[in-house]
């Protein structure tokens, strides 16, 4: 038979002190200081309708900010004291959220910027899922860029002296940089030169595209994917450029030329003979 020996029978004293901060979603300890024995059994009521505990200095989460009255009980070899009730002030914790700029492109920087309640001071503690980072100041803006494409998880939480926020998470999908390109048209001559251009690359339906003939040329830009009728008024080769937009992401600028010849001019030569007589005849076209 096991029996439990009480030296004394003095009434436990109930106090305890709480961990700071206190704040909603974070752990806050409640430390036991007074002097019940190690036989006591404690009952702990956190003010929330949550399950009571009875571990002597429990660690316990408020989901929401406000003030809870906290109540113990203790009871030590048959002596019983309580409840004390203590109100505790429970804090919100900073927010963590933040907007970005959608689409992302392979190579550039898409702006995060921080919205959330948290002050300057604070400990911000992003992960860019490989991004590399080019921070800002304060809070923020920080831009970011990506070597790969794909589907990024971004993620932030905020630290207020201790109290933590949620985690916020967000994705962001970042796009390779298109491919354009083109086969420039055989040469023509001037006066009569009208080229049609086609585009090649890797475009989608939708995609916006810029090309450039130059000041010579009329029309000397075009949005289409396939211009048509594009004249030159200069002869020699002619710069062409084109590129294009596809999901948010600027392509290459893809180069190249074509050529506008001189008109040829038809001529030829003879002399005079008699009647009966053979004639030479000489081109002399240029």
């Amino acid at each position: 038979i096991a029996f439990t020996f009480c030296p004394t029978t003095i009434v436990p004293t109930l106090t305890f002190t709480v961990s700071a901060p206190a704040c909603a979603g974070n752990p806050i300890t409640f430390t036991y200081t007074g002097t019940a024995s190690t036989n006591a059994t404690f009952s702990w009521d956190f003010g929330d309708g949550s399950p009571l505990s009875t571990v002597q200095s429990p660690t316990h989460i408020y989901a929401s900010p406000g003030n809870y009255n906290v109540s113990l009980d203790v009871t030590d070899c048959n002596v019983h004291a309580g409840p004390t009730v203590v109100s505790i002030p429970v804090s919100a914790p900073p927010t963590s959220t933040f907007i970005f700029t959608s689409p992302a492109c392979i190579g550039l920087n898409t702006p995060f910027t921080y919205t959330g309640s948290g002050l300057p001071g604070d400990t911000y503690t992003w992960n860019f899922d490989g991004g590399i980072v080019t921070p800002g100041s304060g809070q923020g803006q920080d831009t970011v860029s990506w070597t790969t494409a794909g589907t990024k998880i971004i993620t932030l939480s905020v630290d207020q002296n201790g109290c933590v926020s949620p985690l916020t998470t967000d994705s962001i999908v970042v796009s390779p940089v298109p491919i354009a390109t083109f086969t420039p048209p055989a040469g023509e001559c001037k006066g009569s030169n009208n080229f049609n251009f086609t585009a090649g690359g890797n475009f989608i339906p939708g995609c916006t595209f810029l090309w450039s003939f130059g000041a010579n040329a009329s029309p000397a830009t075009s949005t289409l994917q396939d211009p048509v009728g594009v004249v030159f008024s200069t002869l020699g080769y002619q710069t062409v450029t084109m590129a294009f937009v596809k999901n948010g992401c600027m392509s290459n600028i893809y180069t190249d030329s074509v050529k506008v010849y001189t008109m040829p001019d038809a001529h030829f030569d003879f002399t005079d003979v008699c009647l009966n007589q053979p004639m030479s005849f000489t081109d002399s076209s240029s």
